[in-house]
């Protein structure tokens, strides 16, 4: 993969979290989307990188990992206890889910890439919580 290439991934991932939080008006579940997400790429972009059964993303069982890990992290963030309607969390993930498959598939399911996006994804808020801006 060409710095271009990287570049372009890295602003997708970038464009791709500042458009989350409009899975959800409730202001709960926005304080939350960030980490959620976060955690669960660093989870999934483990997974891609080191499970065996994510070696061929498009027929691997990521779609369903995904949504399960959003779910995982929401309880973790308590997004169902603290949100107003307590089934909105679970529509957010599936819209969440579908919207990265959706950018996998732009990538063309490639698993470099895809790790790469996934990195991005965890990598750029928790830099700039820190008060780097690293991308």
């Amino acid at each position: 993969m060409n710095e271009e290439e990287v570049d372009a991934i890295i602003k997708k991932a970038r464009t791709f979290l500042n458009g989350i939080r409009s899975y959800s008006r409730d202001r709960e579940i926005n304080q939350r989307i960030d980490i959620v997400t976060a955690n669960m790429a660093r989870t999934i972009g483990y997974r891609v990188a080191n499970d065996p059964t994510f070696r061929n993303l498009r027929d691997s069982p990521i779609k369903q990992e995904i949504k399960r890990q959003l779910i995982s992290e929401m309880v973790n963030q308590r997004v169902f206890d603290k949100a107003r309607d307590k089934k909105e969390p679970s529509k957010v993930a599936e819209k969440l889910s579908q919207a990265i498959i959706n950018e996998l598939t732009s990538l063309g399911w490639s698993n470099e890439k895809s790790k790469l996006f996934m990195e991005a994804i965890w990598m750029i808020p928790e830099t700039e919580a820190g008060g780097i801006k690293v991308f």
